[in-house]
Formats: structure tokens, sequence, C-alpha cells
């Protein structure tokens, strides 16, 4: 009897293959020497397990190649547009740097709000917190554009904090080098194995200062490590101190790597008001989703299928909520689209995540 898996790495896929004696088989009909074999791989099997614990992780899916994705804006074509609209459209867009990544990096934050307005809400919205997931920090700038372009209107009201790339250190390698777009985690510098000094990187959806010991790996060579300790990372640091100065109601944090679902606070579970309110909010999202013509992912889409309670631990979203106070939070998965399924289609989800996300604004 065989059976077969899929293991993913950065140049390919390998398939593995584990066969073993069927149930049944009589002694006599297996020879000494797969009898004596057999023994010590399964003698030796825990010991491979143990080691395993140590080893770096593989994301178990295949990330997109830059070869593949060339028309995904780089590093310096996503700073570029943030720059055009703040230009072009003063009375409504203001660029605003919060602070800077580990290798000097600035993090921008665009500011959609109509100048001289007294805004009644505010919503952050923030994307490319891991750097693989390339389209996240693309849909953040392209909503920007479609709040400017389709609703205006909702300025007059709300005023949108957009930080399209919260990691634009590992978005950079990952994009730029194809033999690591498998990175997830920024570029912290820490002691590697034997004591010398290089990079290992932090998963920033680890690292926030809230609940931080509950979730992650304390291992450095894991890629949801957790930091030395909550908000070590100059990314995390300037988002929670940008959080608290300014009071939000809504906020978002945008992510391409999982299948289509949207994560509320994990603290909603103690507080049924929370819970409903974080409920009306999704079924307006999934309601849109349903109605779009993106693929048959969205089609007849159940609401309890659709959210999902995050994890407690170090993750934004619960920092949204238990830290920054901000009553509606979500972690928001698109769907694993960033692998790159064409044009069409890819366009689609886009479109019909905006839209959803538009109409999430338009409730508050």
């Amino acid at each position: 009897m065989t059976k077969q898996r899929w293991r993913s790495s950065a140049a390919d896929c390998t398939r593995i293959s584990m066969s073993w004696p069927e149930t049944g088989v009589r002694e006599r009909g297996v020879a000494p020497r797969d009898r004596i074999l057999f023994a010590v791989l399964a003698a030796l099997l825990p010991l491979a397990i143990l080691l395993r614990r140590d080893a770096p992780e593989a994301p178990g899916y295949v990330v997109p190649l830059p070869a593949a994705s060339a028309e995904i804006p780089d590093i310096e074509a996503l700073h570029a547009d943030l720059e055009d609209l703040a230009r072009l459209r003063p009375g409504l867009c203001r660029l605003v740097t919060i602070g800077h990544s580990v290798e000097g990096r600035p993090l921008e934050v665009l500011v959609l709000a109509r100048a001289g307005g007294r805004p009644h809400r505010r919503a952050w919205i923030q994307g490319g917190i891991h750097a693989r997931e390339w389209m996240s920090p693309h849909v953040v700038s392209r909503l920007a554009h479609d709040l400017l372009e389709k609703d205006e209107g909702l300025l007059d009201r709300l005023e949108i904090h957009l930080l399209c790339l919260l990691n634009p250190d590992g978005f950079a390698l990952s994009k730029g080098r194809a033999k690591r777009a498998f990175w997830r985690k920024n570029r912290a510098r820490g002691p590697r194995p034997g004591g010398v000094q290089g990079v290992i990187g932090v998963d920033l959806n680890r690292n926030f200062d809230c609940e931080w010991e509950q979730l992650g790996s304390e291992n450095p060579r894991r890629e949801t490590y957790r930091g030395p300790g909550p908000a070590s990372e100059p990314e995390v640091r300037a988002i929670q101190a940008y959080l608290g100065r300014i009071r939000f109601d809504f906020a978002l944090d945008v992510h391409t790597g999982a299948p289509y679902q949207v994560h509320a606070p994990a603290a909603v579970k103690r507080d049924a008001r929370s819970r409903a309110r974080h409920r009306r909010t999704a079924a307006i999202m999934l309601a849109v989703l349903n109605k779009s013509r993106a693929p048959a992912i969205f089609d007849g889409g159940s609401a309890g299928r659709f959210l999902r309670t995050a994890s407690a631990g170090g993750q934004a979203v619960n920092y949204f909520f238990e830290k920054a106070a901000i009553p509606t939070a979500f972690t928001v998965e698109m769907g694993s689209f960033f692998l790159d399924p064409g044009d069409a289609q890819r366009e689609a989800l886009v479109q019909a995540w905006m839209k959803a996300f538009r109409a999430a604004l338009a409730s508050f």
C-alpha cells in the first residue's frame, strides 16, 4: 500500500512516497532482510521527528516567483504610487511616515480625509505584514484608488488610514530574489547557529504586544518566530505608537495566503455584543462577495465558514481590539490567489474584495 503527499520547495514540488506491508501479509512472504530494514526504519522514525522540530519550516505551498508575476508592483513602484496620490489629490490625501523598518525603509501611511473636514469615524487598513504575500500591499494601494474614484463621498464622514506595506524589507527580498521568494518574516538580525550574528527575521504577526507569549515559536529558525520580546521590532513599535495617538473605529489586516475568510479577535468570544458586531460586518462583506463575478470560490459561502476567530497571542488583530481599543477589527484572508492563477481570475478576486471592503467601510 502506498500513500503520497506533496511537499513544496522553493524550486519545485517533490513527491514523497511511503510504503509499508499490507495488513494480512503472511510472515513467510516477506524476506528476512526486508523485515530487518523495515524494523530499522521504524526505530529511526521517532528520531527523525525529533530532529525535524528544530528544522526550518517550509510553507507547504508554492509561492510566486518574480518571473511569473512581474506585473505585481515592486517596492519602488508602490512608494511612487503613494507619492503620486498625495501630490495629485492634496485636498483628500496626505502621506505620513510613521517609522522605519529594520533596514531603514520608511513606513508610509496614506491618509484619505477631506481637508478641513470633521470625520465621525476612522478606519485603519494595513497590508504586507508577510513578505511573500505580494498581492496584499498591491490590493491595499488599489483600494485607495478605488475609494477616491468611486466612494469619495465616504470621506465626508470617514477618515481612512492605509499602510500598504508593513514589511518593506521582507517584501523587497521576496519580490526581488527568486531564491528567497519563500521569505515571510522581516529582516531582524540575531544570533544564528554557532553564535554568529546574521539575519534571522521575526514574524511580525506574532510580535504585537498582546498575550505575546501565547502564540508563535521561540525558535529563531521557525517561520513563526515571535521575536525576543513583545514589540521587539521597529515596524510593530511604529504601528503601536501610531494607533496609540489616534482613535480608530475599524481595522483590517489584509493577507493573501490562505483560503478566503475573515478572523475576528480572540477576545470577542468573551463578549456577546462584540460577537454580534463582528458578525454583522462579516455578513456585509460576504454578501458582496457572493454577488460578485469572482470565481466560484465565493458562490454560496456561508457565514459559519467565512467568519472565524483568531488564536490568542501576538497577532495584529488581537492588538487592535484589546490594546488599541478598536471595536471592530478583522484579519482578512483574501484567498491563496497569490499563487498567480492568471490575470483574469486574480483581477476578479481583487475587484470583489475591494467592493467588500468599501461596503464594510460604508457601514460605519
